[in-house]
């Protein structure tokens, strides 16, 4: 008996293997990684190098704490010349601890403004009696990211990127060591103001392997680096462009060159010097979204992808860019059974009032589905059509303050089987939202409705008898888009916290939300989004 119970806890007892694999699935969840850190030394050993690979992209608000373990990792020598010769001061107790790990050896991430906040409030806590601590702060950064280099030479995520037009980023690519600490470059995010002009030619020698390059505020139309560095990428999967212009036309031509390409984004850009031939020539992208572009016209932009383009996307996104027809309907049928997530706006269905058609015939593995409405007509075609989509999980609605009480209840019995979300950006009376899920046949998970347009006590309640009588419902969001301000806030502790036994209250963040208008004014904003 007692051999028996002995094999039956050893069986139980998870491997090495087993445990590597659960924490990896983990990465991104830092409160469990934590509980982790806690529980012996082997979970310390495997998570302390995770959480601090990128300790930058896990923090919610800058940390005065991270500059301090970083502080502590320095030798006797490099404390004195940090607090005597930069910032003198002197903090003798801070010289008699050392950190259990080398963490700036396990650092992969090097994120100079992240790095620049955590240096801010660390500097003000420790100079509280001081007010001018800019010189500092500067100087604090620089030698930090030099130590950094010295050490680490092994960064993975670079992020040189300056909100503030007056902070310089230092000129990183020219400290020591930097060829090894950047040769393993994976993901680069750079632009934004002050940009080391000697940063992308000397990435082009340092880094051949990048797989991400997102690019911030960047208007430098006689500097052709930036392109070279893209070209110069063997394993380029994934680019963005947000808030570009002025040599637009090289950096899109050097897409020609990136043979595994898979996802392009094009934020807030301007085509107006630009041919796509470089983009149209990528067989391999699965990933196009053109948002808030200006002067991409037929001849320079849309012709080249009619005439050359084989994408076989997975996502679509159109929003406040002008279109061609030709080409959606050719980017449509191209996609064919790949394409799963879409997202357009109003100039799309306005312009292509057989698009939502066109799009379930032609794709029917369609899960995500993101649309701009402007009329109720719109709506009940939009219903009539996806009761076709046999696939689809997400349904997003974004209206102008439309009152869909009167129409809504009818099309409950056109939501495919499939849905599991659904986000409703519009007017619906509680007895029009109860009668709609009465007739749903769908197992609805998660609904997401207007705070602003007078979601009442009595919308709670139909949501909780739903999620009782169902038992499907699990998650409640609000949006809070065309605000009726006049309005109080109809919705009662009370009830609310009744609701939450059952259903937890989660807002979404959706940041390409800015790309919808808020009031039916902002039509005008279809024709030219730039003016």
């Amino acid at each position: 008996m007692s051999s028996n119970k002995n094999k039956s806890e050893k069986s139980s007892i998870l491997t090495i293997e087993c445990i590597d694999e659960i924490i990896q699935h983990l990465l991104n969840d830092k409160n469990t990684l934590y509980s982790f850190l806690l529980a012996n030394r082997y979970f310390c050993r495997k998570v302390v190098p995770l959480l601090w690979s990128k300790p930058f992209s896990l923090l919610i608000h800058p940390s005065k704490t991270l500059v301090r373990i970083f502080v502590l990792c320095l030798n006797i020598k490099e404390k004195s010349i940090l607090f005597n010769n930069i910032l003198k001061v002197k903090d003798g107790k801070i010289e008699e601890y050392s950190a259990l790990f080398d963490y700036p050896a396990l650092i992969r991430e090097l994120d100079f403004w992240g790095l620049f906040e955590c240096v801010r409030i660390w500097i003000q806590d420790i100079r509280f009696k001081y007010s001018n601590t800019g010189s500092w702060i500067n100087d604090t950064i620089y030698y930090l990211i030099r130590v950094l280099i010295r050490r680490g030479q092994n960064i993975k995520y670079l992020h040189l990127v300056n909100n503030d037009k007056i902070i310089e980023i230092p000129p990183i690519t020219c400290l020591p060591k930097a060829d090894v600490a950047f040769s393993k470059l994976q993901y680069l995010y750079c632009g934004g103001y002050h940009a080391d002009v000697k940063l992308y030619p000397k990435l082009v020698k340092y880094c051949k392997d990048i797989i991400e390059i997102n690019i911030v505020h960047y208007h430098k139309s006689s500097d052709s680096s930036l392109a070279a560095l893209i070209k110069s990428q063997r394993r380029l999967k994934k680019i963005t462009y947000r808030s570009v212009s002025g040599g637009t036309w090289r950096l899109v031509a050097a897409l020609s060159q990136t043979h595994f390409l898979k996802s392009v984004n094009f934020t807030c850009t301007d085509f107006t010097d630009a041919s796509s031939k470089g983009l149209a020539t990528c067989d391999n992208l699965e990933v196009l979204e053109l948002l808030d572009c200006r002067g991409n016209n037929y001849e320079k932009f849309w012709k080249p992808i009619i005439e050359r383009s084989k994408f076989r996307l997975k996502r679509l996104s159109l929003a406040r860019t002008s279109i061609d027809q030709e080409a959606i309907e050719i980017l449509i049928q191209n996609a064919g059974e790949m394409l799963e997530e879409v997202t357009v706006d109003y100039i799309v269905i306005s312009m292509m009032p057989y698009f939502l058609e066109m799009l379930i015939k032609n794709c029917p593995n369609i899960i995500y589905l993101k649309l701009f409405l402007c009329h109720l007509e719109e709506v009940s075609m939009l219903f009539s059509t996806i009761s076709n989509a046999f696939k689809l999980k997400q349904l997003v609605i974004r209206t102008s303050n439309m009152d869909v009480t009167s129409i809504l209840p009818g099309l409950a019995t056109l939501v495919p089987s499939s849905l599991r979300l659904l986000d409703i950006d519009m007017m619906i009376s509680s007895e029009a939202l109860q009668e709609f899920l009465n007739e749903c046949k769908a197992p609805i998970q998660r609904i997401i409705l207007n705070a602003g347009n007078a979601i009442t006590d009595d919308h709670i309640v139909v949501l909780t008898q739903y999620a009782k009588e169902r038992g499907c419902l699990k998650s409640l969001g609000y949006t809070y888009r065309t605000l009726n301000w006049g309005l109080p806030y109809c919705i009662s502790q009370e009830i609310e916290n009744k609701a939450k036994e059952l259903i937890s209250f989660y807002n979404p963040e959706d940041p390409a939300d800015f790309l919808f208008p808020l009031d039916r004014n902002d039509e005008l904003l279809a024709t030219d989004t730039w003016s």
